[in-house]
């Protein structure tokens, strides 16, 4: 892993003067841990990609060179006769980042896509992967017709595609905050929230390392193992990629005291819920999409083989194959106590036949009327969906067979 600083012998080199040594180091450890995780085996074949993405370290003059918003920036800085003062401390944090890595080569065809940095989700048929922009990229896209005028103070740093539309994380050149910006709307990312030793002056300003804090939490939860690498379609191979639904890794727990209703008593709840019955797995979690004011979830079953935890043998389940027959929702508006019960065959017209160690990949109208068998496939059966902006809770069952 290189930084580039041009010239860094002279005392007064740009760099310098407009970004911490503290912010380098925390930008050399956050891309350590990204590097390693994809050289490691828990990245699949998606590591390889990502890594093979990330573009060369970036000089303060070749920021400046390649991109306007930070060409202008400095250059108000000079001519105030000050590098350092709160014109462009936003770019700070993110010129430390891009000293290592100037962002992820453009995308060049649909597979691309799928190996963002910062991963995504699917739902449906709806696909959303995050990569991180390099700087001519982000030129182009401020100058485009998605990004407004009125947004003269901010930069693109992360482009999310899917089928439907191009939506994209800013920064705030003056105060480092990060955004999200859609077609529809503009919205804050909590990536940075306020600690509660600080006052209340302090809770009202923003840092300048928002970007950062935000790269490091991701490049914690790689190294962590609290996302993971599978297929956004899981017949189609070049869909790998990394995954933000948390895994059974993720021991945080959720304080519901404000929502359930229950005379303000504190309750949690896991982030992720996992039930283990007569051998087979069933782990749930959501993940919260601020652009689209809506929760995805995943579904992920299996069954367990030899080396998990509570792993039974054939003869002590009763089975060696078993099919998903059909499942039970029962979802709960917190604001409203309204409960709705959804009921049906299979999931999203899937069918699969889990054994140990992967599935086969049935698909039919309904339990009774299934199609050809499905292609055999190694891993997690796992599908995903969506609900609206509501708060409460979503639980239920899934019934299998013998098969």
């Amino acid at each position: 892993m290189y930084a580039y600083f041009n010239d860094t012998k002279h005392p007064l080199h740009p760099f310098f003067k407009t970004t911490t040594i503290i912010d380098f180091l925390r930008a050399a450890k956050l891309w350590s841990k990204i590097e390693q995780w994809c050289d490691s085996s828990q990245s699949g074949n998606i590591g390889k990609k990502i890594k093979n993405s990330l573009m060369h370290g970036l000089s303060h003059d070749e920021c400046c060179t390649i991109n306007s918003k930070f060409r202008r920036t400095f250059k108000e800085n000079n001519e105030d006769g000050d590098n350092n003062n709160d014109k462009g401390r936003g770019l700070w944090a993110l010129q430390a980042i891009y000293a290592f890595h100037g962002g992820q080569q453009s995308y060049t065809d649909e597979s691309s896509i799928f190996r963002g940095l910062f991963g995504g989700y699917s739902a449906y048929n709806n696909i959303v992967c995050t990569g991180l922009l390099n700087l001519r990229d982000s030129e182009r896209m401020s100058s485009g017709d998605q990004f407004r005028p009125d947004r003269d103070d901010y930069i693109p740093i992360a482009c999310s595609f899917n089928h439907r539309h191009v939506g994209f994380f800013e920064l705030h050149i003056p105060t480092g905050h990060v955004m999200l910006h859609n077609s529809e709307r503009i919205l804050a990312v909590p990536s940075l929230p306020p600690s509660e030793d600080e006052g209340e002056e302090e809770k009202n300003n923003v840092r300048h390392d928002a970007v950062l804090v935000w790269l490091e939490e991701f490049a914690s939860r790689l190294s962590n193992g609290l996302v993971s690498v599978e297929r956004m379609f899981p017949t189609e191979d070049i869909t790998e990629s990394v995954v933000l639904y948390p895994t059974i890794h993720d021991k945080r727990m959720l304080d519901l005291s404000s929502i359930s209703g229950n005379n303000g008593q504190p309750q949690q709840i896991p982030v992720v819920s996992r039930a283990v019955t007569r051998g087979v797995e069933v782990v749930a979690s959501s993940v919260y999409v601020a652009g689209s004011r809506m929760y995805v979830y995943s579904i992920r079953v299996r069954l367990l083989t030899p080396q998990d935890e509570d792993y039974v043998t054939p003869e002590q389940r009763g089975f060696h194959t078993c099919q998903l027959r059909s499942r039970h929702w029962t979802i709960v508006d917190a604001d409203t106590n309204s409960i709705d019960e959804v009921r049906g065959d299979g999931v999203i017209g899937l069918y699969p036949l889990l054994r140990e160690g992967g599935y086969r990949y049935d698909a039919g109208n309904a339990a009774e009327d299934l199609g050809p068998s499905g292609p055999d496939m190694e891993g997690t059966f796992g599908y995903q969906s969506c609900s609206g902006p509501v708060r409460g809770s979503f639980g239920g069952w899934l019934q299998f067979v013998p098969g």
